[in-house]
């Protein structure tokens, strides 16, 4: 479908660039703030630089990934627009041409950030799942599906297909965004009744924490569904408005990453926490083994040693 006529693409590209730099400012902002958890563990005087063993590694690959990504992208944005309209007579002809080497690094670039983010949401509810791949096998198979379509874009299908495919893509990542989001949250509210049920005094995690990831998860899965929901609809559309809409929602990927951690990692005296980084979610799948051993001390235990049994099992 043609491109609506009432955005041109020269006013679309160059808002697209405005807003991916100002969401790429919010992102920097966000880096500063949360990827210290990454590396940083204790609080007060007990703050220390992690070991390198205890490094989340999977989450710095990430965190670095997307720092790549999203830097790269403002940069090549930047300089297409020099190369359009200081370098050529036709600006528009230069940022319509699909075969030129910028339009294309920016189209990997955000099927690689697409990619990324839902990988590290897969991860992470494959985590808190107690690494069971059964329960996160829909999630899966949209990402397989996601991949597929990259493949399609990678291999040189026509230009004809391109709007589908980015439709395809935008869609099924909105999709497995909510399954894999709506997974998650379930799995955390288990944990939350589960321990008010059984646990007379919390010594790890109380369950205001576990209702507080539970908001934030909601929260970025549902931004970031909405973003790739609109992109999906405008593509189909055909409105040069995808423009400013993808190029921040490149931007966001990074943003959401790292608002989890450190909206998750708030370090809390009156709960004894050394660290909630490494996204606090794998801490929950922590607490919960923790948690199921702990009540069956507590039903197995009897006399005066199961409070000193079950206190050591919580610490």
């Amino acid at each position: 479908m043609d491109a609506q006529p009432s955005v041109p693409l020269t006013v679309a590209q160059l808002a697209g660039d405005f807003c991916e730099a100002a969401f790429y400012g919010i992102y920097l902002a966000t880096c500063c703030v949360g990827l210290p958890a990454l590396f940083l563990t204790g609080n007060g005087r007990g703050e220390r630089w992690l070991r390198a063993q205890e490094i989340h590694w999977v989450m710095l690959i990430v965190a670095v990934a997307l720092f790549v990504i999203c830097t790269f992208d403002v940069i090549i944005g930047i300089l297409h627009n020099f190369q359009a309209f200081l370098g050529s007579k036709d600006a528009t002809g230069t940022l319509s041409n699909l075969e030129g080497w910028i339009n294309i690094a920016r189209s990997v670039n955000q099927v690689m950030a697409i990619l990324v983010s839902d990988f590290v949401l897969l991860y992470r509810c494959w985590v808190v799942c107690g690494r069971q791949w059964l329960a996160i096998i829909p999630s899966l198979v949209l990402y397989i599906g996601v991949i597929s379509v990259a493949l399609m874009m990678a291999i040189g299908a026509r230009a004809s297909f391109w709007g589908s495919l980015w439709t395809a893509l935008f869609a099924i990542t909105a999709a497995q965004n909510i399954l894999t989001t709506c997974i998650l949250i379930w799995r955390i509210w288990r944990v939350e009744r589960q321990s008010k049920r059984y646990l007379d005094r919390m010594a790890l995690y109380q369950p205001r924490h576990l209702r507080r990831v539970i908001q934030v998860i909601a929260e970025s899965g549902a931004v970031y569904t909405i973003m790739m929901l609109s992109c999906a609809i405008l593509e189909a559309w055909g409105s040069y408005t995808i423009y400013p809409v993808s190029d921040m929602a490149l931007q966001l990927a990074g943003i959401m990453f790292n608002a989890i951690i450190f909206r998750c990692s708030a370090r809390c005296s009156d709960q004894q926490l050394s660290d909630l980084s490494h996204t606090a979610l794998e801490s929950i799948q922590f607490y919960h083994e923790r948690s199921e051993q702990a009540i069956a001390l507590k039903i197995t235990t009897c006399g005066p040693e199961r409070t000193k049994v079950s206190d050591e099992i919580l610490l």
